[in-house]
């Protein structure tokens, strides 16, 4: 599944199932942009293929009615997606031992399936070689996000281990990573008075008609 990206203030959005979601992680693998130095490199960053606005997670603004925090992981030269909601930002969620889920995971969309797929949780037992896993619980960290430059992470020199398929006991390696987050609100409504905004107006009537058009 491949998302259409609309720009709106500096930042990059998609539309899913009927929610606007923002992206908040981007992470380009190449052998200039291999990882990132530390956990704190890996919550704020905009720069040589990595992208990262995690530290800005746990804010309200991607809490939804119902108290569900919804994302997607988007793995964009696979092809593939796995959709979710659960309680808590995986920023502040800490990994515990034998803990398999994040609090609340609901899976939706799961095209990159494999046992143990939990939801993303703030890493702890993966001797820190990546910021989040989906993998909770145990030590393995497929679904990574974020992975940190730490002596022995032998991925650092093949790129992100997106999951493992169990049936054909192939490890499924991936060099493109994003992490989507549901927003409640992104565009500002027009004020009801004589003076429309009229760029805003134009902005969010190509918005919509760009959602009319069929996917290519």
């Amino acid at each position: 599944m491949r998302f259409r990206e609309y720009y709106y203030d500096g930042k990059s959005y998609t539309y899913y199932n009927h929610s606007w979601y923002e992206l908040v992680f981007e992470h380009n693998y190449s052998s200039t942009s291999k990882c990132f130095s530390s956990k704190k490199d890996a919550l704020n960053i905009n720069e040589n293929g990595k992208y990262s606005i995690l530290y800005d997670l746990n804010s309200t603004k991607y809490l939804m009615k119902d108290k569900y925090r919804y994302f997607i992981l988007d793995y964009p030269n696979l092809n593939k997606i796995n959709s979710w909601r659960q309680r808590n930002s995986p920023t502040v969620e800490k990994e515990k031992l034998n803990v398999m889920e994040a609090l609340g995971f609901e899976r939706y969309v799961t095209e990159l399936p494999m046992e143990g797929w939990g939801g993303l949780v703030l890493s702890q037992l993966n001797l820190n070689r990546s910021l989040l896993d989906g993998l909770p619980g145990i030590s393995h960290w497929q679904y990574a996000v974020a992975m940190i430059c730490v002596e022995g992470n032998r991925y650092v020199e093949m790129g992100y281990p997106a999951s493992f398929n169990e049936e054909l006991q192939i490890e499924v390696i991936t060099d493109r990573i994003r992490l989507w987050a549901a927003r409640g609100k992104v565009f500002p409504t027009i004020p009801h008075s004589c003076v429309i905004n009229y760029n805003l107006f134009r902005f969010q009537t190509i918005i919509t008609l760009f959602m009319l058009l069929p996917e290519t």
